[in-house]
């Protein structure tokens, strides 16, 4: 499979600074996640609007084509972009990714949807998706629907969900989901990113 990530937002809660560029321990927080798949996927692919933003980095990138259509866009242009039939897909403001939850996710059976269900929601920035759903995406933009959940909706999609106990096997304080969007949320971030460290060196 090939991992996808999602870096086409405005960052707008972020009081002017591009967060998938902020620091991150000694790298930023985009590098991080870069990092990390590459360690379990031959092809890393970032979808952005702006490619020059992202040059320095040991991945593919791919033009979200698409003008505000949010991350649905940009799952459809790496999705066309990847040359594998599965992938995952992931938002550049998830910076702890479990890589043993990422494989058990891989090896699950797929048809068009792999999804983590946590605490009542679902986790469409952190799932698997097929290229079967190129096509049931741009029926729902032709149709002005540009939620992600929303092109989930259509009786030909199938959706396969990994529960909260499942994930809680690789991840019990669930810290794959923390998505970064306020100064707050990164200042948290950064205290994960300390207390994470320290109890690896223990």
């Amino acid at each position: 499979m090939s991992a996808i990530i999602l870096a086409g937002g405005l960052s707008s809660r972020m009081e002017g600074a591009n967060k998938p560029l902020m620091e991150f321990g000694d790298t930023t927080m985009i590098g991080r996640i870069v990092d990390n798949l590459k360690s379990i996927f031959s092809e890393v692919l970032i979808v952005t609007k702006n490619q020059e933003l992202y040059q320095d980095y040991d991945a593919e990138i791919v033009l979200d084509k698409f003008e505000h259509q949010g991350p649905l866009s940009g799952i459809h242009a790496g999705l066309e972009a990847s040359r594998t039939e599965n992938n995952f897909i992931v938002s550049c403001d998830m910076p702890f990714l479990n890589l043993d939850l990422i494989r058990y996710m891989l090896n699950q059976s797929v048809e068009d949807i792999l999804v983590p269900r946590v605490e009542g929601h679902l986790e469409p920035l952190h799932a698997v998706y097929s290229k079967q759903c190129l096509p049931k995406i741009e029926k729902a933009v032709r149709r002005e629907k540009f939620k992600i959940i929303e092109f989930w909706e259509w009786d030909d999609v199938d959706v396969r969900y990994i529960e909260q106990t499942e994930v809680e096997r690789f991840d019990p304080n669930l810290y794959t989901f923390f998505n970064i969007n306020t100064r707050k949320d990164y200042r948290q971030a950064l205290e994960i990113l300390t207390k994470m460290n320290k109890e690896e060196l223990d």
